[in-house]
């Protein structure tokens, strides 16, 4: 069974927070607010914790249970490149599918993810921190 991951962008330092996702009203305003949380259990004390991070909406991906050939994770909204034939795609769900699927806006084409020899598959950015490798997808 995969794990059950989500990584969104701070909003405060902007930097990638991974773990699990949830939507919340926020306390004052009641406006929903979307939340990456780390839980961390210590087995010695029996005491637990939760680190909370608000994250930008847009960017909030769940992985896909798979790894690039450098044991990247890959979640959805990543730019993968294919090193035999150096193709590139982006990492989606497609819902009618319920699954995640390789988009090449190139080729006009949707693949799906799980049909790739990911000894091949590198993962080499994601549609928020790389918008210009678009243009080669």
């Amino acid at each position: 069974m995969r794990e059950i991951l989500f990584r969104g962008k701070s909003y405060r330092t902007k930097e990638w927070i991974e773990g699990y996702y949830c939507n919340h009203p926020h306390l004052f305003s009641g406006v929903l607010q979307s939340y990456i949380f780390i839980p961390s259990y210590d087995a010695e004390t029996g005491k637990g914790n939760c680190m909370i991070y608000s994250v930008i909406p847009e960017t909030v991906g769940q992985f896909t249970g798979l790894f690039d050939r450098n044991s990247k994770k890959i979640f959805e909204g990543d730019i993968i490149e294919n090193i035999t034939d150096h193709s590139t795609a982006v990492v989606r769900w497609y819902e009618e599918h319920s699954t995640f699927m390789l988009y090449s806006e190139m080729k006009n084409k949707v693949y799906f993810l799980y049909d790739n020899d990911f000894k091949y598959i590198d993962v080499i950015g994601n549609v928020y921190d790389n918008p210009e490798l678009l243009r080669c997808v």
